[in-house]
């Protein structure tokens, strides 16, 4: 994706791009911050299905009315109860929406499957130390 094209970031929104292109806009998006706001400024306008476009503020009033004692410790208090209810209704967004799906399926399987993991390398390590005590312990015998 060389140009910045609105109608293109609405497709791949709506997942209506081949591979290959979905691949190139996920690249662009990464080099164009200009985009990339487009972007997320589109996934902020459309709601996933199930959510209404007022669902954090709804959520906050919920709270602020049943539990008023923290409206009166003080505006930070407020503006972290704000804060956190605001990220976790963007992490439900973000999730209904398949975002991370996307960004999960765009990481190669194939890369995973080469490395083992720390246990095993762990357990490897482990081994091969015990064996050099062991061999060097029967140097010492004999």
């Amino acid at each position: 994706m060389t140009a910045c094209n609105k109608e293109r970031l609405k497709d791949y929104a709506e997942q209506n791009v081949a591979e290959w292109e979905q691949m190139e806009i996920e690249h662009h998006l990464l080099d164009c911050t200009h985009c990339l706001e487009e972007y997320l400024a589109m996934l902020n306008d459309t709601a996933p299905p199930g959510l209404s476009s007022s669902f954090t503020t709804q959520t906050i009033e919920r709270v602020e009315k049943q539990y008023p004692a923290l409206q009166r410790k003080g505006r930070r208090k407020n503006r972290s109860l704000l804060h956190y209810m605001m990220a976790a209704g963007l992490t439900l967004v973000l999730m209904m929406s398949g975002v991370f799906d996307r960004i999960m399926d765009s990481i190669e399987p194939a890369s995973s499957h080469n490395r083992s993991s720390v246990s095993e390398q762990m357990v490897e390590r482990t081994s091969s130390w015990i064996d050099h005590l062991i061999t060097k312990g029967e140097g010492n015998h004999e």
